[in-house]
């Protein structure tokens, strides 16, 4: 990854952050940061999120904010849809 690659991710995770209204949320990403900062200092964290891109885990913190706003479908729901769908 070249130095402006990096430059640009720094910015728009800046924004991100600055986007943020959900305390809870400001509370995980504020603790992933501290992980991550001790990371560096020491042996890597043998965390999966260490390894997925970029965008896969901005797709991840977007889902976590609409299920907090109340926009996703709960897990029962699906389960039981899914059932009706495809018993035999």
């Amino acid at each position: 990854m070249t130095t402006t690659d990096i430059k640009s991710q720094k910015l728009e995770l800046i924004q991100d952050i600055l986007a943020l209204e959900d305390e809870k949320l400001l509370l995980l990403v504020r603790k992933l940061l501290g992980s991550a900062l001790k990371s560096q200092e020491s042996l890597p964290l043998e965390d999966f999120w260490q390894e997925l891109p970029a965008q896969q885990k901005a797709d991840i913190i977007t889902s976590i904010r609409q299920i907090e706003a109340g926009e996703g479908i709960p897990h029962s729901t699906v389960i039981t849809e899914l059932k009706k769908r495809y018993a035999k």
